[in-house]
């Protein structure tokens, strides 16, 4: 089992406390939170310094935290405080991350993480939606469980679920999964995206294959463009937030009909597969049990793709994967996802992606 040690962070309450109270810097607190974001697999839009700059606030901001702080846990003054209640500690803490996160929400507009548990952990996470913000969570992989008084609502691989106002969850401490979150508040165009049911948590499984090729392609890139050291990185966040939204309303006002075909998906899957292979549409349409005329016809009505398109779709977005997380040479990646000709691959590369392989390394890589 993978142990969150949570001593350091408990401990580092009285520095958060002075660093309230008098602005003197919590340099313990800020590691230990690094350490615990790391271990709990977290890649956040907004780097953790800049959400924890307490120090840097003007006084009367730092004011309102204390006041608010004391407030929340019916307390005169800090000195009622009791060090030794591990459980209230941590409630403490968690109140002033969630208090620093959201201040930071109301100027970014959106924060998105992506978080990868692989290990149970025996540190619960808590999520705090703020007040007039929502919260959208997509399963790339595994199962998340979430609590909310005393009700469990699970999340399954391949669903996606829009948290509204005012509701706290703490996803399970027994899972393993890897979970996109996007913290934001809307803008007044988006409302009529957005259901109008308040306080509900309900989670859509995204059965078409083209909204969920989308919506991870998407989350995927919010993510990585925050690495990046591109200017308007942040309009590219929200502008590609507002595109989630309207895959998110799409899933959920799709009409069964329009469930793509099961033919389709199991050539999909079929691609995604053998996608290293030298795949002939004869092939791809034997696999999905139908005839190739038939295939063509139903990718380009359901996919807007020809099939061979899509494969390649399918080899780019593994390339671009491997280009960000290793050191491989271009003419191994190329090798690796079905090119024999490195200069076939770069050209293929630059004309789905805008860029060049080496351009887009160069931009991406961490």
């Amino acid at each position: 089992m993978k142990k969150v040690d949570t001593s350091s962070y408990i401990k580092s309450l009285p520095q958060v406390i002075d660093l309230i109270t008098n602005g003197n810097p919590a340099t313990d607190w800020i590691n230990s939170t690094l350490d615990q974001v790391s271990t709990l697999g977290d890649d956040v839009t907004l780097p953790i310094e800049d959400i924890l700059n307490i120090a840097d606030w003007p006084e009367d901001e730092r004011e309102e935290l204390r006041v608010s702080l004391l407030s929340r846990f019916e307390l005169k003054s800090e000195a009622e405080i009791d060090y030794q209640e591990i459980d209230v500690c941590t409630e403490i803490l968690e109140y002033v991350w969630s208090y620093c996160r959201n201040r930071a929400l109301e100027g970014q507009q959106a924060i998105s993480s992506l978080i990868q548990i692989f290990e149970e952990l025996d540190f619960p996470r808590p999520f705090l939606v703020p007040a007039g913000g929502y919260m959208l969570f997509y399963v790339e992989t595994g199962r998340a469980d979430f609590y909310h008084d005393n009700t469990i609502f699970v999340l399954e691989e391949g669903q996606i679920a829009l948290f509204n106002e005012n509701i706290q969850f703490r996803l399970g401490d027994k899972v393993e999964c890897s979970l996109f979150v996007t913290t934001f508040f809307p803008k007044n165009e988006w409302r009529e995206l957005l259901p109008t049911n308040k306080n509900t948590f309900q989670g859509y499984t995204v059965n078409n294959f083209l909204l969920r090729h989308q919506t991870l392609d998407t989350f995927r890139s919010i993510i990585e463009i925050s690495h990046t050291s591109l200017s308007r990185k942040r309009d590219l966040h929200i502008n590609m937030l507002e595109k989630l939204l309207l895959l998110f309303s799409e899933i959920i006002f799709l009409e069964p009909e329009k469930t793509i075909d099961p033919r389709l998906a199991t050539a999909c899957r079929f691609i995604e597969s053998h996608y290293k292979e030298k795949l002939t549409v004869e092939q791809i349409a034997k696999a999905s049990a139908t005839s190739s005329s038939t295939l063509t016809t139903l990718f380009r009505d359901q996919l807007d793709s020809s099939i061979m398109k899509w494969r390649d779709l399918t080899r780019i977005r593994i390339a671009k994967k491997m280009l960000i997380e290793t050191d491989l040479p271009m003419k191994t990646i190329a090798s690796d996802i079905g090119y024999d000709d490195n200069l076939f691959f770069s050209r293929r590369f630059k004309k789905i992606t805008g860029s060049s392989p080496s351009q887009y390394r160069n931009r991406h890589k961490l």
